[in-house]
């Protein structure tokens, strides 16, 4: 097996990670994504930061 394996499609799941007080909770985006425009905006806006720890402590969603 050569080729470089690929995430499928339905069950390769994208978390976020986010902050509340001195708590990181990491869970699956889609959800934050599907149910809320404010939601899926700021988490296309933040595609580009760092790393995803360090997006939950300087990132505020409300």
């Amino acid at each position: 097996m050569d080729s470089k394996p690929t995430p499928d499609d339905t069950y390769y799941l994208e978390t976020i990670t986010f902050q509340v007080e001195d708590r990181l909770f990491k869970v699956p985006r889609y959800h934050f994504e599907r149910n809320s425009e404010i939601h899926a905006t700021a988490l296309t806006l933040l595609a580009g930061s760092n790393s995803v720890e360090e997006r939950a402590t300087k990132t505020q969603l409300n």
